[in-house]
């Protein structure tokens, strides 16, 4: 009697049959997934944020810097931070200086810094930025003629009290510090 001959066929139907068990992802194994992922979610998110803020208070730093360029430009032209209507600093009256731009960014809808002058006259300015309530920890930023930068880097100070006062003296100075302000 001839033997039977074995066809591929006939060996995978061998190998995967009864008694047989096929391999897969236990529950346990799929648990121990997931809290690895969590873990790795929850160590990485805040660092993301924590970078998210630092991205947009640099966009708000430039965006001073460029309003403190055209408040040079301004004095450069004129002789002072706020001219009259017709570009004369002898003009009497109490003239406000402006900036072309409120908002950090500048381009878009989106809005995480109000940006605007404290005060002005003839020969100083302050400007700030104050951050909105979605980068509410990201402190209160101003710059003055003299180039002095200022950042409340504990976020102590209110966005209002931010807009309102040239007086530093409760914020954290780092006055030519590139890696802070």
């Amino acid at each position: 009697m001839p033997r039977a001959m074995y066809t591929e066929e006939a060996i995978d139907v061998a190998a995967s049959g009864p008694g047989r068990r096929e391999r897969a992802f236990t529950l346990i194994e799929l648990l121990i997934a997931v809290a690895i992922v969590g873990i790795l979610a929850a160590i990485a998110y805040p660092s993301y944020r924590e970078q998210i803020v630092k991205t947009r208070r640099a966009d708000a730093k430039a965006v001073l810097m460029q309003a403190a360029q055209f408040m040079e430009r301004i004095h450069s032209e004129t002789g002072c931070y706020n001219p009259g209507a017709d570009y004369d600093c002898l003009e009497t009256g109490d003239n406000a200086a402006s900036i072309p731009f409120n908002k950090s960014p500048i381009d878009g809808n989106d809005t995480y810094f109000e940006v605007g002058i404290v005060e002005s006259d003839a020969h100083t300015y302050t400007l700030y930025a104050a951050p909105t309530a979605t980068v509410a920890d990201a402190g209160c930023l101003q710059i003055n003629e003299t180039g002095t930068r200022y950042w409340d880097a504990d976020s102590s100070i209110t966005a209002a009290n931010c807009k309102a006062q040239s007086d530093r003296s409760t914020a954290s100075l780092f006055a030519d510090d590139e890696e802070h302000w």
